[in-house]
């Protein structure tokens, strides 16, 4: 199975926020750790902010 791997930039865009609210979440929970894979990137399976995504609406109580 191949997994697609996003940048910031898409977790920016699918939660609408900037990009220190990103590491916030994170810290928080709601969105997963991403794997670096060198010194300035790092990468998140796309599947699992999707799933992450998902269940913050849920958790927030907003209708997507």
């Amino acid at each position: 199975m191949n997994e697609n791997f996003v940048r910031i930039e898409y977790l920016m865009q699918k939660f609408a926020i900037k990009r220190s609210t990103v590491y916030v979440y994170i810290a928080n929970g709601d969105v997963p750790k991403g794997k670096k894979i060198s010194h300035k990137m790092t990468v998140w399976v796309q599947s699992a902010v999707d799933t992450a995504f998902l269940n913050f609406c849920e958790k927030k109580g907003i209708l997507i």
